[in-house]
């Protein structure tokens, strides 16, 4: 599996949790979010021991990411717009 079809099932996965969660649980996004982590470190637990190749897989595949990059050079500016929606106008003009 490529880099980018990995990225693809996620995103589907967290749209498809996210619908679950609007529709039946009605969580926090937060929780739901942790939770759908959760349920993805348990699948690819649980598929590690039918598919040892797979949890190998996973292992190069996260190898090859240089986390100080992601972290700072695309997830942060993501964190930071996303945060910038949360600021109160009314209250800044305070």
């Amino acid at each position: 599996m490529e880099l980018f079809l990995i990225f693809s099932i996620l995103i589907t996965l967290a749209a498809f949790f996210s619908y679950l969660n609007i529709k039946f649980l009605k969580l926090p996004s937060g929780i739901s979010l942790m939770m759908m982590g959760v349920l993805a470190a348990a699948g690819v637990i649980v598929t590690g021991y039918f598919s040892s190749g797979f949890t190998e897989m996973i292992r190069e595949k996260l190898a090859l990411i240089d986390f100080s990059e992601f972290l700072l050079g695309i997830l942060l500016s993501f964190l930071l717009f996303a945060g910038c929606h949360h600021v109160s106008i009314p209250d800044l003009k305070k």
